[in-house]
């Protein structure tokens, strides 16, 4: 099988070769020395080449200037740019450039290695799903029960701690929407999206996490402004993965998904992102995975915090009934909170 290439762009030879070292075990790699350099390779290569480590200090072409040309083109969205930094002011910009990730000078082996297979592995994934995507496939269950399934598995890579786990989102989603059609709540709009799409849609939820930067995503302490900035542009990011890799199934589920996708952080009392919608203002299948997909983070442990007790985290979606969720969603979800919560045991 032909080995991934790696395009190393760096003025400084040392830093080439140190990277070159590190990487050539597993990849092959392309030296440039500049930015202009680059982008003539680049552009002769656009498909040979799975990712970029670039430098941003550089003469005739800095990296800053090479990763906007690269985001006007699109070709930033095709391959993932790891930006080679030493001074910290410079990483949001690039990151709000179109960067997925950077490497702090000095360099440490594991990290570059780490943090380049990590990328690599989503690259692989996303160009796995365009291709299945660009067959002329029927639009069957099975077929996009099987993309969804592989969408769900990028999640639970990028976590690395299980963050999403795809059953019990669903099964805990299954239990409140039965509990809603059993108390005829939101029932004709529950049935007119279809509830095994509401439930295939749920663990998808957090999908555009792929994009945020491990140092914030796994980050042991608060996020700053500017970071949640970017944890905030996962809901948009999510819809745009859901509506490129699923073009092939039933555009009534992309519908579900991309609704889900991109309003579930909104909240019932217009305090929510990205759009600050209100009410019945947010789809209701995004009203129900906000609940389930609140619920199990409260339950699961993240790097900087301990899971919550069931108990507790059930109190904690009462207490935001009219605030962060609808009431009546809320409602139901205590009727049913003991049969979730055994989900967990």
């Amino acid at each position: 099988m032909e080995r991934q290439k790696i395009l190393i762009v760096d003025d400084s030879e040392f830093n080439r070769k140190l990277l070159v070292g590190v990487l050539q075990d597993e990849y092959d790699t392309i030296e440039a020395a500049n930015g202009r350099e680059a982008l003539e390779i680049i552009n002769k290569n656009t498909a040979m080449i799975s990712l970029v480590l670039l430098d941003i200090l550089m003469p005739e072409m800095t990296g800053l200037e090479l990763l906007k040309t690269l985001n006007d083109t699109g070709i930033s969205s095709l391959i993932p740019v790891i930006l080679i930094t030493a001074a910290d002011s410079e990483e949001e910009y690039g990151l709000n450039l179109g960067a997925v990730d950077f490497i702090t000078k000095p360099f440490d082996p594991n990290i570059v290695r780490t943090r380049v297979e990590n990328h690599m592995k989503i690259k692989s994934t996303k160009d796995m799903l365009e291709e299945l995507v660009s067959f002329n496939m029927d639009r069957s269950e099975y077929v996009w029960e099987a993309t969804i399934e592989m969408l769900a598995n990028v999640i639970e890579f990028r976590s690395f701690e299980n963050f999403k786990n795809y059953d019990k989102i669903k099964k805990i989603t299954n239990i409140l929407i039965n509990k809603l059609l059993e108390m005829n709540v939101y029932s004709d709009e529950i049935n007119d999206i279809g509830v095994n799409f509401i439930l295939t849609a749920a663990p998808l939820c957090d999908i555009g996490k792929i994009f945020i930067p491990e140092y914030i995503l796994f980050k042991n302490g608060e996020l700053t402004p500017s970071e949640f900035e970017i944890v905030k542009k996962h809901t948009i990011n999510g819809k745009k993965l859901i509506t490129n890799c699923l073009r092939a199934v039933s555009e009534k589920y992309v519908k579900c998904c991309e609704d889900v996708c991109l309003n579930h952080h909104e909240r019932w009392d217009g305090t929510g992102y990205p759009n600050g919608l209100s009410g019945n203002e947010i789809p209701v299948a995004a009203r129900i995975v906000a609940l389930t997909d609140v619920f199990d983070a409260l339950v699961t442990g993240r790097p900087y915090r301990k899971a919550f007790r069931k108990a507790e985290a059930v109190k904690i979606i009462g207490e935001s009934s009219g605030k962060d969720f609808d009431p009546s969603i809320v409602s139901a979800f205590i009727h049913v909170a003991d049969e979730i919560c055994k989900v967990y045991q």
